[in-house]
């Protein structure tokens, strides 16, 4: 978003979206989106757990990521696209 102390006429708006439209090497840009953080709760310190999703209501579990140790009792343990929130189920189990 820009402001401008004046008016911008059609070619200027022109010549600004060009030059935005075409990124440069060296220019990143930041996009904001939603997103989901995973809290696993009521942990076992020093026990292995593994992180699994569903996405047909719990029909079937697949594992995410690796499987972690905890910590502490409470862990952030993954991110996800919030896009996805109503299509998502977790869950936690511990691994041997």
């Amino acid at each position: 978003m820009r402001i401008y102390d004046q008016a911008l006429s059609a070619d200027d708006v022109s010549r600004l979206y060009r030059i935005e439209a075409t990124p440069r090497p060296g220019s990143p840009r930041a996009e904001a989106h939603s997103a989901i953080y995973v809290e696993a709760s009521d942990l076992t310190v020093g026990y292995s757990y593994q992180l699994q999703v569903s996405t047909d209501n719990g029909r079937k579990w697949e594992d995410s990521g690796d499987p972690f140790v905890a910590v502490t009792k409470k862990m952030v343990v993954a991110h996800f696209n919030g896009d996805d929130a109503d299509r998502l189920d977790f869950r936690v189990r511990q691994v041997p």
